[in-house]
């Protein structure tokens, strides 16, 4: 499955398609611990935990229980999504983060390609909980960066006001 996607420039909400036809979104909102997604017939909420050592509840909307998790290792831009006994690790693929993949074991399931308003995935599973799961990883980790950016400017900003 092939599946592009857009967003705004400022924005966290994206929009998927596929063959030109809208198939689903992503509403990540800036300030709020609860994401939900929308793929296909599959919808998602995501619900994150934590400032040092975050962790993200994967949550059936259907049934409303917890189907997997999300635990992150910021310093190493790297994610690791547990569902019962399938354990999948997000990460990106080179120097400027415009690539990354989501693995079982050594199989490469989703790669992508991306920049900051839109991009593209291609899937090598049919199970739309994990791509949904590895859009989400790559929201968050864009929201941290740009949190990481705002620290460290807003004092640098500060001080040359003076």
């Amino acid at each position: 499955m092939k599946i592009n996607w857009k967003k705004g420039i400022f924005s966290n909400n994206y929009t998927f398609y596929s063959e030109g036809k809208e198939i689903g979104n992503l509403e990540d909102k800036v300030f709020s611990s609860t994401s939900s997604g929308l793929l296909l017939d599959e919808k998602l909420k995501f619900i994150t935990k934590g400032f040092f050592n975050p962790t993200t509840n994967i949550i059936d909307s259907k049934t409303n229980k917890v189907i997997g998790n999300i635990a992150y290792n910021s310093l190493q831009s790297k994610a690791v999504a547990t569902f019962n006994t399938e354990t999948l690790v997000w990460k990106y693929e080179n120097f400027w983060n415009s690539k990354w993949s989501f693995n079982q074991r050594q199989n490469k399931l989703i790669t992508a390609s991306v920049s900051t308003t839109e991009g593209r995935v291609e899937c090598e599973t049919d199970k739309t909980v994990y791509l949904l799961t590895a859009l989400f990883i790559n929201s968050y980790y864009n929201r941290m960066s740009i949190a990481i950016l705002i620290a460290i400017f807003i004092p640098i900003w500060m001080a040359s006001m003076n």
